[in-house]
C-alpha cells in the first residue's frame, strides 16, 4: 500500500510539474526580428544550389537560371579549403564515387574541381559578385577555428547590398557569426532542433530553446523522420521560419508540400513553385 501511495504522489508530481512548464512556455511571448525577408511573402523558395534542370548544382548556369525566377532565395553550400578561400561546391561532393574534401586542397586544385558539364566551384567572392543583389542563403559547412573571423569580412563587404540568412549546423559557428554580424537572419544548428524533437516527444516543446531566426530540417534522417506537426506548428507559434531541406528530386518537393511549411529548401525550385502556384489556384 505505501508503494501505491509514494508511486501515485510521484506521477502526480510529475504531471504537475509538466503542466507547470507546457503553460509556461506557450505563454510566452515571441516577436520576429524585423529584418526585410521575414515580410517577404511565405512560403519561402530557397533554390539550394540553383536550378538543376539547367545546370549542375552550385554551377554559374545553375544559380542564374534559378536568380531570374521571382520570388526565389539563391542557396549555397560553403565549405573552406587547404589555403583558407570559401567555394560554393555541393555538400559531400563526389569524384568517382568517392567524397572530396577541399579542405585539403588548394586554390588551383579547387578550381579544377568539375561540377558537371565542365562547370568550376565559384568562390565566395565570385558569388556575392555576381548574385549579391539576390536574397540569399549561406550554409557553413565547417566547424574550424575561426572560420567567424575568416568569414567576417567578406560578410560586412556584401551585406550592405545583400539580403543575407546564415546557416550552419554547429551552433558555436552561428553563435560567433552572430557576435561579429548580428543584424543578419541566422539559422538554428541541428543541436538545438535535436532537443527540440526531444521535447516534442513529451509535450513540452514550448520550453525548449530556439535561437535563430528560422529552423531547417530535412524529411528524414536515414530511415528515421526529422519532421513533426508539432515540432512545425511549435516553430510558426514562436514566428520563425520553418524549412523543409534540402529537397534534392521532384518526388521530395511533393513530400514536403504534402507536409507544408513556410519555406523549401531545394535543388528544383521551378517544380516546386508550378505546384504551389497550381494548389493555390485549386483553392
Amino acid at each position: 500500500m505505501q508503494v501505491i501511495r509514494v508511486t501515485a504522489a510521484v506521477l502526480i508530481l510529475f504531471l504537475c510539474t509538466w503542466i507547470m512548464l507546457r503553460f509556461y512556455g506557450i505563454s510566452q511571448v515571441y516577436q520576429t526580428y524585423d529584418h526585410p525577408l521575414m515580410k517577404k511573402e511565405k512560403p519561402w523558395i530557397l533554390a539550394w544550389g540553383g536550378e538543376l534542370e539547367d545546370g549542375p548544382s552550385h554551377s554559374r548556369e545553375a544559380l542564374q537560371s534559378a536568380a531570374k525566377q521571382d520570388g526565389v532565395i539563391l542557396a549555397i553550400n560553403l565549405q573552406i579549403n587547404a589555403e583558407k578561400h570559401f567555394f560554393a561546391i555541393p555538400q559531400d561532393f563526389k569524384i568517382k564515387n568517392e567524397i572530396v574534401n577541399i579542405n585539403n586542397l588548394s586554390d588551383s586544385e579547387t578550381l579544377s574541381l568539375d561540377l558537371g558539364d565542365g562547370k568550376s566551384p565559384l568562390s565566395l567572392e565570385q558569388f556575392f559578385d555576381e548574385f549579391g543583389n539576390s536574397p540569399l542563403l549561406i550554409w557553413v559547412r565547417d566547424n574550424n577555428e575561426n572560420i567567424d573571423l575568416r568569414l567576417e569580412p567578406i560578410f560586412k563587404k556584401y551585406k550592405s547590398h545583400a539580403q543575407l540568412i546564415v546557416h550552419s549546423e554547429f551552433d558555436n559557428v552561428v553563435n560567433s557569426i552572430k557576435k561579429l554580424i548580428p543584424d543578419l537572419l541566422y539559422g538554428t544548428g541541428v543541436g538545438q532542433r535535436v532537443r527540440l524533437l526531444m521535447l516534442v516527444s513529451i509535450g513540452l516543446e514550448s520550453i525548449a530553446t530556439v535561437d535563430g531566426d528560422l529552423l531547417i530540417a530535412p524529411l528524414h534522417e536515414g530511415k528515421i523522420s526529422a519532421i513533426s506537426v508539432e515540432l512545425k506548428e511549435e516553430i510558426i507559434r514562436r514566428q520563425k521560419i520553418f524549412i523543409i531541406g534540402s529537397l534534392n528530386d521532384v518526388s521530395a518537393n511533393n513530400q514536403a508540400l504534402s507536409f507544408g511549411a513556410t519555406g523549401y529548401l531545394t535543388s528544383y525550385p521551378r517544380d516546386l513553385k508550378k505546384k504551389l502556384n497550381s494548389s493555390a489556384q485549386t483553392l
